[in-house]
């Protein structure tokens, strides 16, 4: 019995820190902030129903872009119906509201939240630009901040401000009175730190290469596995 104990007691602290996270995930992944003067606004990819680029609208208008320019994902297709109006694209949405063309860029980044996070670095040093709203569902801005760190947005002086969307089925007291809301929060969880395994390790060790010729059909067999259950919750 007393070999058992140190692993009753390793297993009890498990179940209570992993208790205590659960009770806290959405104020742990939640970290958005209220909007702030930036140079520009970015509205990243996955906003299917349109919640993110309605929120860089409302900042738009409320007058919080220095440079007046809105970035959204030209691969974004979406499906926002407003007033007997279907939109299909982020840019068509701003531009029937009053958001001049010359004010929206719809570059094409078709890749993961880490393809964007560097994309936007780029963006913001090819044109001087130091100050951005990155706009995304609550619950995703732990794991963007944590991008943004490690694509280096602080050693080339860019401030980040995020500003998470008016989605309906968030609520991050009680988040998990909600599916949709929980099955986001076990993905950030999981995403989190494989994310930073992959970026701020893998990447930063150039162990890339070795990884996807030896595990890359493990890895996939895992997402695939997971994403799988989640769905069927």
């Amino acid at each position: 019995m007393s070999r058992l104990k140190p692993l009753l007691y390793l297993l009890s602290g498990l179940l209570f820190l992993t208790l205590l996270y659960g009770l806290n995930a959405g104020k742990i992944l939640d970290i958005s902030q209220k909007p702030q003067k930036a140079d520009i606004i970015v509205v990243l990819g996955g906003d299917w129903l349109g919640f993110r680029v309605k929120k860089a609208l409302t900042v738009y208008l409320d007058g919080f872009l220095q440079k007046k320019k809105i970035v959204v994902n030209g691969c974004q297709q979406i499906f926002l119906k407003q007033k007997g109006r279907v939109y299909r694209t982020e840019a068509s949405y701003l531009l029937a509201h009053g958001v001049p063309a010359k004010n929206i860029d719809t570059p094409n980044v078709c890749g993961n939240t880490m393809d964007e996070v560097e994309w936007i670095k780029r963006y913001m040093l090819e044109h001087k630009y130091r100050s951005l709203i990155i706009v995304t569902d609550p619950p995703h801005t732990r794991r963007v901040r944590m991008l943004t760190k490690i694509a280096g947005y602080s050693e080339n002086g860019i401030k980040v401000i995020f500003v998470g969307a008016d989605v309906p089925w968030w609520n991050r007291a009680k988040y998990y009175e909600d599916m949709q809301a929980l099955r986001y929060v076990v993905f950030e969880t999981i995403k989190i730190p494989f994310n930073y395994l992959a970026y701020a390790v893998v990447e930063k060790l150039g162990l890339r290469p070795f990884i996807s010729r030896h595990f890359q059909g493990t890895i996939w067999w895992m997402k695939e596995k997971i994403t799988n259950f989640l769905n069927a919750l």
